[in-house]
């Protein structure tokens, strides 16, 4: 066989990070976290269902199999508790919503939420997804045969969907805010410190002020989103799922229905953009 022709042939198996070495720690874990997810964990990570990671004063115990996150999530939520540094790096964006809550509050949100989730809510979103990806498609085809930066591309599609799912409102609209936002949080106060793990639940650590400014710019962005999304709702528009999330809280905590709203788009640009990439 032609050498070149078994080389064109042969899969595409795109560059991975390698992963940090499997006697890493959790201090390493957070080293790596700030470069690279993907490498700060070990492979035992993908292997093992549940592994400790030593760290000075408390070891750090991950959930990696499906049986051991539905223990923590779903069978047995009141024997864990969520971190501080989830808390600290994740509450200025998600608030007080569903992933965030712990105990009788999560209970609570989630028989809430539960009705707005259901295989029913797929046919109803899908029109959304599919405008979105094929909008998306249209530059993608006409860069063929140029370097395209895939990640961006992924978050944006990402973003799209779960702005036009969730309010029925086209990106143009506050999607640059949104992203402009996401991307400084990511890239600059919302990185994992060490303070965030070290440091006890009630102390400050020395990002505190600053990400309490991010909270109050980002519940601005997303209570405005809101407030346009219902004023310019007309009756005969077809179902989204700001109406689902509506019906859900029936008028009341208000607070936590942003919140909620919060952790769909957050969740919509960096996991599932992620993802797709």
């Amino acid at each position: 066989m032609d050498p070149i022709m078994a080389a064109t042939d042969a899969p595409f198996i795109p560059p991975m990070p390698p992963p940090a070495p499997d006697r890493v720690g959790a201090l390493g874990v957070l080293a790596g976290l700030r470069r690279n997810a993907y490498s700060a964990f070990p492979p035992r990570c993908r292997e093992q269902p549940v592994l400790v990671l030593p760290m000075p004063g408390r070891d750090v115990v991950v959930a990696a199999g499906p049986q051991a996150m539905r223990d923590v999530l779903a069978t047995r939520p009141d024997l864990y508790r969520r971190i501080a540094a989830g808390d600290r790096i994740f509450g200025p964006l998600i608030g007080r919503g569903v992933a965030a809550s712990e105990g009788q509050a999560w209970r609570h949100q989630r028989r809430i939420l539960a009705p707005a989730f259901t295989p029913r809510t797929v046919s109803l979103l899908a029109p959304h997804m599919a405008a979105c990806t094929e909008a998306a498609l249209g530059p993608l085809e006409a860069s063929r045969g140029e370097p395209v930066d895939l990640l961006t591309v992924m978050q944006d599609l990402s973003l799209a969907v779960a702005c036009t799912s969730i309010f029925s409102l086209e990106t143009d609209t506050f999607g640059p805010q949104l992203r402009g936002l996401l991307l400084s949080y990511a890239g600059g106060i919302g990185r994992p410190r060490a303070s965030d793990f070290i440091l006890p639940r009630w102390m400050p650590t020395p990002t505190t002020f600053r990400r309490s400014r991010f909270r109050r710019r980002w519940r601005a962005l997303i209570l405005a989103i809101i407030a346009q999304r219902r004023a310019s709702r007309s009756p005969e528009a077809p179902r989204d799922l700001f109406d689902l999330l509506s019906e859900a809280y029936e008028g009341r905590e208000e607070d936590l229905l942003a919140d909620e709203v919060s952790t769909m788009i957050f969740a919509g640009h960096e996991t599932t953009g992620l993802t797709l990439f």
